[in-house]
């Protein structure tokens, strides 16, 4: 596959994607202000310190599964109804395992409220579990909207009883939080199983041959053993602000990253299940190369955009998302809009580690960041304060992008990543200059007579100051300039 086709078929792809996923990110935002005016912090962290857990044993369920049924070609009927069947089995010995937990979760965090809502969230794994492949099945023929309707029908349905159950006070509003993930599991495996009828694999049935999970063996390994690292990475702060700052801190914690972590959900949250499947198709490294190159450029300069966006209305956002009793929140999450960039970029690679069947070097880069992202968490729990362990992180998310990328280089490409760093290093300082800059000035303080009339002058200021750089993007400048180098 050329150059040419390889970038066409992306972007078409990741055009797909982003057209789902924005479908259920649009809602969810909707759905997190209303439940940001029911729920006062306090019931946020207690949930929070709960999912903390129930993403490891997602982890474990998934166990690397997914990328590698969208990485196979020949599947047999029996072997898809025999992988299917592990997967049913497996959640039910997680839920299992998840539910008998409670004790040592109650004593972690000496909170006894904790075990009203950990049956909820235990038995939604299974679901989860469930839904792994039917949800393959449609990614791997990249039927990214309608994904993305199934998820927003799941949330929909879900927010609408959460809202009967606090109004009639059928449950408390502890109750109430907990469950909604369950509701969101089970009502999302209903319409992938449903949906994954005309797909590459079929509607999968309940199967005998529950040893055919040997056959994604080897891909998943890899695969999983990364997610168990990354998993360490990415959800150690949530686990100690939890047991050594209270459950208030985390609440206010867990909603600053949430807020964040909305632009990465807008671009390579959104983007990431496309990339795969394309890479696939292509054998040639130097067409990859040059196509990831491109690719991440612009994902850098769309980062630094929303990053700077964020960084300067973090007051006005909180005010809107979710109102008056949060404006701690606002901090935090100025702090943690600096790694937007470097985590845009970042949150591709692993992507682009499948594609090219490198599941072993992407478990390599996973250990890297895994010690350094967790020695600056320790470091700033110590100083058992939310900002200093927020620029922490910050600072963490940085280090890795350039070991993460050397070793790419390195090992997939087999050529020197100078060049592909010097770029982004550029991007990043000029970034990081302008937020410090209009820190410095007191700009990114000021409200405009009200939040949203602030947030429209802002939005135009920062438009107009990437304007030349996003007009680019657009057009793909940077991707036929990359052809003529």
């Amino acid at each position: 596959m050329t150059e040419s086709k390889v970038t066409k078929s992306l972007h078409h792809s990741v055009i797909r994607s982003m057209g789902g996923r924005y479908l259920n990110y649009i809602f969810q935002v909707l759905s997190l202000v209303i439940y940001s005016r029911l729920f006062p912090p306090e019931i946020f962290g207690i949930v929070a310190s709960i999912q903390v857990f129930y993403v490891f044993f997602q982890l474990l369920s998934e166990a690397g599964i997914g990328p590698a049924l969208i990485n196979e070609n020949n599947l047999s009927i029996e072997q898809r109804d025999g992988i299917f069947s592990f997967t049913i089995l497996l959640g039910c010995v997680l839920s299992i395992v998840f539910y008998s937990a409670t004790p040592l979760l109650v004593s972690f965090y000496n909170d006894s409220e904790i075990s009203l809502a950990v049956p909820y969230v235990a038995f939604s794994i299974l679901f989860f579990c469930a839904s792994i492949l039917p949800l393959a099945s449609m990614q791997k023929d990249r039927q990214f909207i309608r994904i993305g309707v199934c998820d927003v029908l799941s949330e929909m349905v879900t927010l609408i009883l959460v809202l009967i159950f606090f109004a009639y006070s059928i449950f408390s509003p502890l109750i109430c939080l907990s469950i909604k993930g369950l509701l969101t599991a089970s009502f999302r495996f209903l319409s992938y199983y449903i949906s994954s009828k005309d797909t590459f694999f079929g509607r999968a049935k309940v199967g005998k041959e529950i040893h055919q999970i040997k056959i994604i063996y080897h891909f998943a390994i890899y695969q999983f053993l990364f997610n168990f690292v990354n998993y360490f990475s990415r959800n150690l702060d949530n686990i100690l602000v939890g047991r050594y700052l209270g459950m208030s801190s985390l609440g206010i914690y867990d909603r600053s990253y949430q807020l964040m972590r909305y632009p990465l959900m807008l671009l390579t949250f959104a983007m990431t299940p496309a990339i795969q499947p394309v890479i696939q198709g292509s054998k040639d490294l130097s067409v990859i190369e040059s196509v990831h190159r491109a690719f991440s450029r612009q994902l850098a300069i769309i980062g630094s955009f929303l990053g700077l966006g964020i960084f300067i209305c973090s007051k006005e956002i909180v005010d809107i998302i979710l109102g008056d009793s949060w404006s701690d929140v606002a901090s935090i999450i100025k702090i943690l809009a600096l790694s937007i960039p470097v985590q845009v970029v970042l949150s591709t690679s692993g992507s682009f580690f499948q594609g090219m069947g490198k599941a072993k070097v992407l478990f390599k880069t996973g250990l890297y960041s895994m010690g350094i992202m967790v020695t600056m968490i320790f470091i700033g729990i110590v100083q058992k304060n939310l900002v200093s362990l927020s620029m922490l992180i910050v600072l963490a998310f940085y280090i890795n992008f350039y070991i993460n990328y050397y070793i790419m280089y390195k090992e997939c490409f087999s050529k020197s990543s100078i060049k592909y760093l010097t770029i982004h290093t550029v991007i990043f300082l000029l970034f990081l200059s302008i937020c410090i800059l209009s820190y410095i000035t007191g700009f990114e303080s000021k409200v405009y007579i009200n939040n949203y009339v602030s947030i429209l002058i802002k939005g135009v200021l920062i438009t107009a100051l990437f304007s030349p750089l996003l007009i680019n993007v657009v057009k793909g400048k940077m991707i036929s300039d990359d052809r003529k180098e």
